[in-house]
């Protein structure tokens, strides 16, 4: 595995000196050239490796930088799917934007269903008549 990390950081300092010995801009160089890498993401990897050096250029994508919802907010969300499993995505989906502000998607809930089992249970409709005498 580290072979695949040392290959990706050689790959993209490899870049980094083609680009700075490269008469194009870096918007021609891009266009002009295959490159591992598009053009917004080198300038993120050429601005982290000034910062950060070699270890800048390691993928960050394991430490869950683009989570969108917080370990917390799965909590509430299990938590109110626990006890009311008649409240449909939607209307779950809603009630956490407009009670506690926060986000989470229908596709998130579903998925926090399916991971603990804890699937929609319909509530029973109870169908009245009504008594022509009493109108």
């Amino acid at each position: 595995m580290n072979s695949i990390k040392e290959k990706r950081q050689s790959e993209i300092l490899r870049l980094f000196k083609n680009v700075e010995k490269s008469s194009l801009s870096l918007k021609e160089y891009f266009e002009n050239n295959l490159t591992p890498i598009c053009l917004k993401q080198y300038s993120r990897l050429k601005k982290r490796f000034t910062q950060q050096g070699i270890a800048g250029l390691e993928d960050q994508r394991h430490t869950g930088n683009a989570r969108k919802v917080k370990p917390e907010e799965d909590k509430l969300v299990l938590g109110i799917l626990a006890y009311n499993r008649n409240l449909t995505s939607a209307t779950l989906e809603d009630e956490l934007r407009n009670q506690w502000k926060i986000t989470v998607g229908q596709r998130r809930i579903e998925q926090l269903r399916q991971q603990f089992n804890l699937t929609r249970i319909k509530t029973k409709t109870i169908k009245q008549v009504a008594d022509s005498e009493s109108l």
